[in-house]
């Protein structure tokens, strides 16, 4: 190591002079604060701290605030938990707090300046989604560089790994409270225009690198005291992905200039080149009351540079009328106006204001309900808006010049009078003036009637090329100079001819632009799934029709095959194809209908594609379509060419035969489409989602086996590279990736889908996702997110637990199992309270009443708050017959806020049962039999009192002679038998004349009261039958509370219990074939693994009886299991 004072040796540093090497002491400052000293420890060290003892100085440069900024700071919160210091900053409080991150103000003590620090919340900082997004924010922030945009400093990590991005704190007020504060409209106008011009050069800006803003409005644009103008919150950017799938045609065009004039400045982000990138479809982003209609709609993968425009012409409409375009009314939702694009009253107020005819125009354009009819970026409307305050300025500076020359003029005059000497000198001086004055107004004219030739060609060339804006802004010059009075006649005329022509020919490139988007979202919506796409009249294929002008769902067939052709033979044919399509999923709509009309709405639409596209094949399809004939289709699916037909009438075919659940017919039609079409979306679709087995609800799922597994993936995969926004297809291809056992990858699919999904529908698919993929937590938070409750509401309970029943039932774990499972981890349980609870509904599953209650009161005992195990216990306490405590504890937990609506049902019970003991030996001494859903309540009261005998007598009774059925519903009408005799006491049939004991029902008719029905049943099945079979069974093997010798009679009770056990299990075999298979395996569950039933299941209860009854109990039991196993889908 040499002396070189650039590079001292350490030991020498202590010997040199302060200041006497002022460089090289900075550069060792800087290494040992930024790490590149060895012995450096902290990179978040103030660089003044380290220096200030080589530099001998603690002097800094502190440079007084201005007093018009002084009170414009923004206004601080202090919160503990963000209080210290984030990296370098010292943190002197907290300015604002969105969704996603924080914004604070700062100190930074090196340079002496205040900053805005915006840190990620801590909920998100391991959210990928969300990190990305506050990644990207930052370096937008940091690659536009222009005075209109804050400039992002630094972007670090703090000390509890937060993400965090520093940038320039902007003093100041915002455009909107400037607005605010204007007593009309037209005060400063000037001023606000300027301002406007400084927004939309700064939009200019940022569209020249393909960045999007997507929440232009006047809250976002920050005015400061000495005239600067800065558009702020840059959260909702998206960069544009060039060399991608364009959204439109336009969009190459866009693409090919920019790629002519200028070398690549598009801004890269951490996503600019992932396929996660994309907007999608389904969110909203933005502020309505700026917000164009297809954002408000929810399509952001549309969104370009002319969503910006249409923000901006919002806040010159506000500039210019007072308000901005969409206002609340009453009735009508703000959002609802903007996706509907209702602005006629903006319109209006734009034309009843006073600014000039070039601004209400520039507005109305800019505001244009179509995307292709606005300017094309802010650079155009930056151009016209400028162009304006150049000709108000040089208008002005006319009417200066004139007012001057007036003064002049009375000068002068006076000064004739007073100087007639001099008149024949100033003769001579007029003359000499007006000559010059003549040749210069007649140079002028020469000048403005070329300036408006080249105008006209300008707009001829951008017309062919159909640049119809640029175009359009050039015919504005030349008519700009046509309204002035210059230009010669036959300019004048030139212009009138062109002008005609060119309106004629926008007309029709509009038109065809508006029909090429009309297909466009016609095809848009074929990639959408069934349920999106037809559920209801008002389904968005109706909706885009009837915003094109027809309204297919009431007109007649003719009439809609009339308007389909007048758009010419290729549209007729493109629609039709759209109405089989719609059709299509109608027709295999998994959704209820509100009458059979909406449900039989397909058949209109064939038949008026058939009308409007007489096309002989699709004709014959259509037809063998509305008459549901399958073997037509067969036949057609025989003879078909898929080189000759289209991929949409294919899949209809398709859709028929699955519809007919010809499943393979259907899939070699798409094999055969795919292999000629193997790009297609929507073939890769079917075969990808609606073949696979393992599509649909539940109870229509068939376990998947490997071959039909990897197709559905290979399709999927294809499918989704081919639009890689589609939600469906990525929500499927999670599914798929769960099945393969591929997890992590399924958990990354899934956290690029969620914060993409706004439909609440949407996150109840995400979240069930999520706990089938065993993250119950992020599964709680989306639902969270779905419903606006809280974890602990009943509806996120619930929702929790009936998935997590699914899973039990689909993994095929038997309920003894289960429970053994649970007792034998409540050892090493983390949550304990959570394992009682389980075991607690598992126990109750099989009528375990006792231990059942024991787990629910441990489960309380770890966490008193536990609203589902207080449900628990209470229902445990019913069964057991304790009506008091059940509503006393049931009332407890109703008074601290537990939203479960059944138990204020099991509270009623427990209060009606409480009654309805104190008169049932009243009611069942009287005279008149009760009716039978009075006799049905009086059995459950005797059942829980624990008297057998009479309970299973008494429900004998109700049930009458029809068998009864656990699969009828609570509430439905009560069956009654021919004969209403009275059942004994003991449980034996009463006999005519016999006089019945004490306590038992007393001889005699119903008055027909059974035969109303009675309240809205619940949707679970009913328990009595199985409670009664119970009943029989332990009263027949000696159980009840006669001390009676098991004798015949005890044969017939259990006779009796083993024929409805037959016609239940004989039911279920039924019902198997119908759907509904949870709701099954539910009820054949607790019939299999009751424990009330142990005396007819258990083979060594089974050999006690005669051998001919018991060999028949153990066939139903085998018949039981075996139904178990069909029910689960194996």
């Amino acid at each position: 190591m040499t002396d070189d004072p650039q590079d001292p040796p350490p030991e020498k540093l202590e010997d040199s002079a302060p200041g006497s090497d002022i460089e090289s002491v900075w550069d060792m400052g800087l290494a040992e604060v930024y790490g590149e000293d060895e012995n450096a420890s902290d990179k978040d060290a103030s660089v003044m701290a380290a220096l200030r003892g080589r530099l001998g100085s603690d002097s800094k440069v502190l440079l007084p605030n201005h007093p018009a900024t002084a009170g414009d700071s923004p206004t601080l919160s202090t919160r503990p938990d963000e209080s210290g210091s984030i990296g370098r900053y010292l943190v002197l409080g907290e300015i604002a707090r969105g969704g996603m991150g924080v914004v604070l103000k700062g100190r930074d003590a090196d340079l002496g300046r205040d900053v805005a620090i915006k840190v990620l919340k801590d909920g998100y900082a391991d959210h990928s989604q969300m990190l990305q997004r506050f990644v990207e924010e930052a370096q937008i922030g940091g690659q536009l560089q222009h005075p209109g945009v804050v400039p992002v400093y630094e972007m670090g990590l703090d000390s509890r790994h937060r993400p965090y991005f520093a940038m320039k704190l902007v003093n100041g007020r915002t455009l909107a409270s400037l607005l605010a504060e204007r007593a009309n409209p037209s005060v400063e106008l000037g001023r606000y225009l300027s301002i406007f011009e400084q927004v939309c050069q700064t939009i200019a800006y940022a569209h020249s690198r393909n960045v999007v803003h997507r929440d232009v409005k006047p809250a976002n644009v920050m005015v400061g005291a000495f005239g600067e103008v800065q558009v702020v919150d840059w959260g909702f950017a998206k960069v544009l992905t060039r060399g991608g799938i364009d959204d439109e045609v336009l969009a190459e065009e866009r693409d090919l200039e920019r790629d002519a004039t200028a070398d690549d400045t598009s801004v890269a982000t951490v996503r600019s080149n992932e396929p996660g990138s994309h907007s999608l479809a389904g969110s909203v982003l933005g502020t309505p009351s700026y917000m164009p209609p297809e954002q408000a709609q929810g399509a952001v993968g549309a969104l370009d540079e002319r969503a910006d425009v249409f923000a901006l012409g919002a806040i010159l409409c506000e500039i210019l009328t007072g308000k901005p375009p969409y206002v609340r009314q009453p009735g009508s939702d703000v959002m609802e106006q903007a996706a509907a694009a209702t602005l006629d009253e903006a319109y209006g107020r734009l034309d009843d204001c006073d600014a000039d005819a070039e601004l209400i125009d520039l507005a109305r354009r800019c505001l244009a309900a179509e995307r292709d009819e606005r300017p094309r970026n802010a650079g155009v409307v930056a151009t016209a808006i400028t162009d304006h305050i150049a000709r108000s300025e040089d208008r002005t500076r006319q009417a200066q010049v004139a007012t001057a020359e007036a003064r002049v003029r009375a000068t002068a005059e006076r000064k004739t009078r007073r100087l007639t000497v001099a008149l024949a000198a100033s003769l001579v001086v007029l003359l000499a003036c007006g000559t010059i004055a003549v040749f210069w107004s007649k140079e002028r004219d020469v000048r403005a009637d070329r300036d408006i030739r080249t105008a006209l060609t300008d707009a001829r060339d951008l017309a062919a090329a159909q640049s119809w804006d640029a175009a359009y802004e050039a015919l504005r010059r030349a008519r700009n100079g046509i309204d002035s009075g210059r230009g010669t006649d036959e300019t004048r005329d030139e212009f009138k001819r062109f002008a005609a022509r060119f309106a004629e020919d926008w007309a029709v490139a509009r038109r065809e632009g508006r029909d090429r988007k009309f297909i466009a979202a016609l095809r848009e919506i074929q990639t959408r799934s069934t349920e999106t796409a037809a559920r209801g009249k008002e389904s968005e294929y109706s909706r885009v029709f009837k915003s094109y002008g027809i309204n297919v769902t009431d007109e007649t067939p003719e009439r809609v095959a009339e308007l389909f052709q007048a758009k010419g033979r290729d549209m007729a044919v493109q629609m039709a194809i759209a109405l089989d399509d719609w059709a299509g999923r109608i027709r295999s709509s998994r959704f209820g209908w509100r009458s059979s009309k909406q449900r039989d709405s397909w058949k209109h639409l064939i038949a008026c594609a058939r009308l409007a596209d007489p096309h002989p094949w699709r004709s014959q399809l259509r037809d063998a379509f509305l008459a549901n004939d399958v073997d037509a289709m067969r036949q057609i699916a025989s003879e078909v060419d898929a080189q000759e037909h289209d991929p949409t009438s294919l899949g209809l075919l398709a859709l028929g035969l699955l519809h007919k659940r010809d499943r393979e017919t259907a899939r070699d039609v798409l094999v055969s489409a795919f292999r000629v079409h193997p790009d297609n979306f929507l073939i890769n679709y079917y075969l990808g989602v609606r073949l696979w087995g393992q599509r649909g609800t539940w109870d229509r799922r068939e376990p998947p086996d490997p071959e039909t597994l990897d197709d559905a993936f290979l399709h999927t995969g294809i499918a989704l590279g081919l639009q890689p926004d589609n939600l469906t297809v990525r929500a499927h291809l999670v599914r798929l990736l769960g099945h393969k056992g591929r997890r992590e990858e399924a958990l990354a699919h899934l956290e690029e889908l969620a914060p993409r999904v706004s439909s609440k529908g949407g996150i109840y698919m995400v979240a069930s996702r999520f706990h089938a993929l065993g993250e119950t937590a992020r599964a709680r938070s989306e639902l969270e997110r779905a419903t606006g409750k809280s974890a602990d509401s009943f509806e996120v309970r619930m929702l929790m637990r009936r998935w997590k029943d699914w899973q039990a039932i689909r993994t095929g774990a038997p309920l003894p199992k289960v429970i053994a499972d649970l007792r034998s981890s409540l050892g090493d349980s983390v949550d304990r309270a959570e394992v009682q609870r389980e075991l607690s509904r598992a126990l109750y599953r099989i009528s375990d009443w006792a231990g059942a209650a024991m787990a629910a009161q441990a489960a309380l005992t770890v966490h008193d708050g536990d609203f589902d195990a207080r449900w628990l216990l209470v229902r445990c306490l019913l069964r057991q017959g304790q009506f008091a405590q059940a509503r006393l504890i049931g009332s407890e937990s109703l008074a601290q806020g537990d939203d479960n609506p059944n138990m204020k049902r099991l509270v009623a019970e427990a209060t009606s049962y409480e009654k309805l003991a104190k008169t049932a030996s009243a009611k069942l001494n009287a005279e008149a039999l009760p009716p039978p859903p009075e006799l049905l309540k009086l059995a459950r009261l005797r059942l829980r009192q624990g008297k057998l005998d009479q309970a299973q007598a008494l429900y004998v009774h109700a049930f009458g002679e029809k068998v009864p059925s656990s699969f009828r519903r609570r509430g439905s009408r009560a069956r009654s038998g021919s004969r209403r005799t009275r059942p004994e006491g003991n449980g034996s049939t009463a006999e005519p004349g016999k006089k019945p004991k004490p306590d038992s029902p007393a001889r005699g008719r119903g008055r027909g009261r059974g035969r109303r029905r009675g309240p809205p049943g619940r949707s679970q099945p009913s328990s009595d039958l199985r409670d009664c079979v119970s009943a029989l069974v332990r009263t027949g093997v000696g159980q009840g509370e006669s001390p009676e010798t098991p004798g015949l009679r005890h044969a017939q009770l259990r006779q009796r219990a083993l024929t409805w056990l037959t016609a239940e299990l004989k039911e279920a075999e039924g019902r198997l074939g119908k759907g509904d298979r949870r709701g099954i395996f539910s009820v054949l569950e607790t019939w299999r693994y009751d424990s009330r039933l142990t005396a007819v299941r258990d083979e060594a209860q089974l050999s006690r009886l005669p051998e001919d009854e018991s060999a028949r109990w153990r066939a139903a039991w085998v018949k039981l299991d075996n139904l178990l196993q069909q029910s689960r889908g194996r």
